[in-house]
């Protein structure tokens, strides 16, 4: 058996030793202490977390929306982190002109201007006949599914165009906005309240599964030099953590290849040749 005590005074002497004063609890005694502890472990950062490889790009020109870079042939790039990946944090940006053989360091993608939003459609849509499009909804998945769409959007907003997405690819392409978000689940949005035809694409028919990206500030850009027109480029994306460390090494991650289309050509997505 244990006599208890009570701690009356803890006194400091010059941050070496401590006096402890108690006094005598009587008639009190224990076998076991009353509660249980457990030796302070504190926190601890893994600086060390080892981000995933990125989901495959969208690679496309950019249309000629605010925001949008106006000099040579402004290219847009829409990549993110698995869905799994709690270490993603971003990535670093390598483009080579030269078939491959080199690469050079062109940006960061992530913080402050966060992830881009992208992915596919999980539905069909025939051209709007009406403006707004009230008959048609889209639905998109997004690639990473912990990433989200704004749902508090108004149709005050489409109508600004505040909420502009590309659709589709190459000659199907279509810039929309929309004035009603709803999440279904994870990463699967219907958008509706549409309006279609934007900056200068066509108000058309989509299939499912086609590319889907919400246009924004998050969208990394590069200028190509007109020059390079009908050239193949490559790039290629280093994931680092959401510390800003443990950068992938730039001879182990996919290279992604994109043909520069002609500077005259409408500036709408063009298919990604991984």
């Amino acid at each position: 058996m244990e006599q208890v005590w009570r701690i009356t005074e803890i006194q400091d002497d010059d941050g070496d030793f401590f006096t402890v004063t108690a006094m005598e609890v009587p008639g009190v005694a224990r076998s076991t202490p009353q509660y249980n502890w457990n030796s302070s472990q504190g926190f601890f950062q893994n600086f060390d977390a080892e981000p995933e490889n990125v989901v495959a790009p969208i690679i496309f020109v950019m249309p000629p929306i605010p925001g949008a870079f106006s000099n040579g042939i402004p290219i847009g790039i829409a990549v993110s982190g698995q869905s799994s990946d709690g270490a993603w944090g971003g990535c670093q940006v390598y483009c080579s002109v030269d078939g491959g053989s080199n690469y050079f360091w062109v940006g960061m993608i992530g913080k402050p201007n966060g992830t881009p939003r992208y992915g596919t459609t999980n539905t069909s849509i025939t051209a709007g006949a009406a403006t707004p499009d009230t008959a048609n909804t889209l639905g998109v998945l997004l690639a990473n599914t912990t990433a989200q769409i704004e749902t508090s959007v108004t149709h005050a907003d489409a109508a600004a165009m505040q909420t502009l997405c590309l659709v589709g690819t190459g000659s199907t392409a279509e810039i929309i906005s929309f004035g009603v978000a709803a999440l279904v689940s994870a990463g699967d949005y219907d958008l509706s309240y549409l309006y279609r035809g934007l900056y200068g694409s066509t108000n058309q028919s989509h299939a499912s599964n086609v590319p889907f990206v919400r246009l924004d500030g998050s969208i990394f850009q590069i200028a190509m030099d007109p020059g390079m027109a009908g050239q193949t480029v490559y790039f290629k994306f280093c994931s680092y953590n959401t510390l800003g460390r443990m950068a992938q090494d730039l001879s182990s991650v996919t290279a992604y290849s994109y043909a520069i289309p002609q500077a005259t050509q409408t500036p709408v997505a063009l298919a990604l040749t991984p």
